[in-house]
C-alpha cells in the first residue's frame, strides 16, 4: 500500500558534504519537507585537523628545527604555531617532508629543504590539547633526550625538557 502523503516532498542542504582541508568549525545543516508538508531540520558543527606535527608556543624562535642530516616526514600536515621570524629552521642537509606545512611566523631554510614549500603568516592553530586535563605522571621518562644519529623508537611518555634529533637521526 502506497501513502500519498509520506515521503519527501523537498530538502535543502542534505546532500553529501567533504571537508579535505582544516577547520575550526564549520556547520552543516539540513532540512526536509515531506509531501504533507512536515518540516523538520538539523545542524551539526564539524572541526577538521590534520596536523600530525604541530608546536604550540606562539612565540618561540626555533619551535621546530630540523638540522643536519636529520630528516622529518609527517603523514599529514605540519603546523608551526610561533609567531617568531624563525619560528622553522632547518640547516645543513635537514629536510622536511609533509603533505602541507604552514608556519606563523617566518622559516629559514636552503632552498629545497622543505617539501610541499611551507605557507607562513598563517594563523595560529587553536591547541589541540586544550580541553583536556594535563595528564599525571609519576617523573621524566627522559630529560633533554638527545638522539646524535641511529634510529630510535620512542615510547609514549614524559619527554621533560624536549626531544632533540640530530645528525642522521631517524626516529
Amino acid at each position: 500500500m502506497t501513502d500519498a502523503y509520506s515521503g519527501i516532498g523537498s530538502s535543502s542542504g542534505c546532500g553529501p558534504v567533504t571537508l579535505t582541508s582544516y577547520t575550526a568549525g564549520t556547520t552543516l545543516s539540513c532540512s526536509a519537507t515531506s509531501v504533507a508538508g512536515l518540516t523538520n531540520g538539523a545542524s551539526v558543527t564539524e572541526k577538521v585537523d590534520e596536523a600530525r606535527v604541530q608546536t604550540l608556543d606562539t612565540k618561540a624562535a626555533n619551535s621546530l628545527v630540523v638540522n643536519g642530516n636529520a630528516s622529518l616526514t609527517a603523514n599529514g600536515e605540519i603546523v608551526v604555531n610561533s609567531n617568531s621570524s624563525k619560528a622553522m629552521v632547518v640547516l645543513g642537509n635537514g629536510r622536511v617532508t609533509a603533505t602541507a606545512v604552514s608556519v606563523t611566523g617566518g622559516v629559514s631554510a636552503p632552498a629545497g629543504a622543505v617539501n610541499p614549500p611551507p605557507v607562513t603568516g598563517v594563523s595560529p592553530r587553536p591547541d589541540p590539547f586544550a580541553s583536556l586535563a594535563a595528564p599525571t605522571y609519576s617523573g621524566c621518562n627522559s630529560t633533554n633526550y638527545k638522539l646524535i644519529g641511529g634510529p630510535a623508537t620512542l615510547t609514549p611518555g614524559a619527554y621533560c625538557g624536549g626531544i632533540a634529533i640530530r645528525g642522521q637521526g631517524h626516529v
